[in-house]
Parts: structure tokens; C-alpha cells; sequence
């Protein structure tokens, strides 16, 4: 069964996105705690790339010129 047509993933992900934050934190604690290496490494994998910044997007301008090498 694809995972999109599972009946319990569809009304995990619907109650999910109602909760609130310290809810949503406490439930995500608690499936981490029962994933195996191999699923953590997969979350890893997943999560990684989406926390990673851009740091000319996060730093003063002129910070950037300067990490660049232009005068401002």
C-alpha cells in the first residue's frame, strides 16, 4: 500500500497539523524514540538539508562585502 493511500498515516498527518507547538515537539520526541539507526539516519538525511542557512542570507550586508572581499 502506497504510504499516500494509508489510512493512519493520512489521520497522523491531520492531527498533527493542529496541534500546537510544545505538542507537536512532545510527539515528535516520542516517534524518534522509537526509530532504529537506520530510521534515524533516514530523518537525518531528510532534516539536514532543511536546516542548513545561507549565511548571506542571515548576515548584515555589509558583514557579506566584507567575507567577499569588497569594500562598501
Amino acid at each position: 500500500m502506497d504510504e499516500a493511500e494509508d489510512p493512519v498515516l493520512d489521520e497522523a498527518r491531520n492531527v498533527f497539523v493542529k496541534l500546537g507547538i510544545t505538542a507537536k515537539e512532545n510527539w515528535l520526541r516520542s516517534l524518534v524514540d522509537l526509530c532504529d539507526n537506520q530510521a534515524l539516519s533516514l530523518l537525518h538525511k531528510i532534516v539536514s538539508p532543511r536546516l542548513k542557512k545561507d549565511p548571506f542570507k542571515v548576515l548584515p550586508n555589509e558583514l557579506c562585502f566584507k567575507v567577499c572581499g569588497e569594500s562598501v
